[in-house]
């Protein structure tokens, strides 16, 4: 069977499959990678502590993350079906019931997703209006601290409006014409943009004080149940484990594809994205006088500030959040 051939699902209805082996493993990366790793990994670091969550987290990653992404893999590559119908045709018990509870769950959670992959698109916009010296304040689209903003609330609703009709553009294109595509130009971009902005941040006078304390300053009393539980919940988060997208993704393999092999460079791929995304903006924050600590709004309120320090910043800005979108 050829690597472009398509399979049919168990009712009989054709389904496509992933073109290369270099397009199964790309795609695969695509997916786990996203703003687990470059948005919501930085701030867990800085609300945990630092090194002992970054070193638990990777062996989480390695030692649990893997053998689970070869189970949910091998789960959809064997039924050719999503969450609800897989869970049913595995014979696992209460499958559909199982299935259901996961597609729900992922939708609530898609609903958020979504909102600040919004916010992302309009940090792009605002890269771009920067060149040009138009007035534009990307921090407009972020939520306030409390009450209501109406003008938050409707640059929300027009980009998040604007994020679910390009996924429908991807999406309405196919396996191989649409995200298996996208992911061949877009990952090795974004995987770029983030080793040249880790550069630039380790050059920030003061950053070699933010990397010791990201990665190199490790002590057995930092490791408390809370720094664990974290790491793992993170791992799980930024893996996309959980029955739902990997499934999907695992119902595209070959049958004769392997799922050993997508599992580890899954897990690599997502797992080194987070670690570079953490040296393009801990020691920056460190550099620039930050709070680690700050929460979710770490990336939207430091990045800005590591490009307004690089000559032509405004691009490497904009091909970041344009990536990361």
């Amino acid at each position: 069977m050829s690597a472009a051939s398509d399979t049919r699902t168990p009712t009989g209805a054709v389904r496509e499959t992933f073109a290369s082996r270099f397009g199964t493993l790309i795609t695969m990366i695509g997916v786990a990678v996203g703003l687990g790793n470059v948005w919501r990994f930085p701030y867990m670091v800085g609300k945990f502590g630092g090194a002992a969550f970054v070193i638990f987290y990777v062996a989480v990653a390695v030692a649990i993350g893997a053998p689970a992404l070869m189970a949910e893999f091998a789960l959809g590559r064997y039924t050719r079906r999503g969450p609800v119908g897989a869970f049913a045709v595995g014979g696992l018990p209460l499958g559909r019931q199982a299935g259901w509870f996961f597609f729900f769950i992922v939708t609530a959670a898609t609903g958020y997703y979504t909102a600040v992959i919004g916010w992302v698109l309009y940090y792009a916009l605002g890269q771009l209006a920067s060149a040009v010296r138009v007035p534009l304040d990307p921090s407009a689209i972020l939520p306030p601290n409390s009450g209501f903003m109406a003008r938050s609330f409707l640059l929300q609703l027009v980009c998040t409006g604007a994020v679910i009709v390009a996924c429908a553009a991807v999406l309405v294109k196919g396996l191989r014409a649409g995200t298996e595509k996208a992911s061949k130009i877009i990952m090795p971009v974004l995987f770029i943009i983030l080793i040249m902005l880790a550069a630039r941040s380790l050059t920030l006078p003061g950053a070699m004080d933010g990397l010791r304390w990201y990665i190199l300053k490790f002590r057995w009393a930092d490791l408390t149940p809370n720094v664990m539980v974290a790491a793992m919940g993170h791992a799980i988060f930024s893996l996309s484990l959980g029955g739902t997208f990997m499934v999907v993704y695992g119902s595209y393999l070959r049958p004769d594809q392997d799922v050993a092999s997508p599992a580890v460079w899954t897990v690599i791929g997502d797992t080194g994205a987070a670690l570079i995304a953490g040296l393009a903006i801990i020691p920056a924050v460190f550099a620039l006088g930050l709070e680690p600590s700050q929460g979710p709004g770490l990336l939207f309120s430091t990045l800005p500030k590591v490009f307004a320090a690089i000559p032509a910043g405004w691009a490497f800005g904009f091909l970041f959040f344009a990536g990361l979108f």
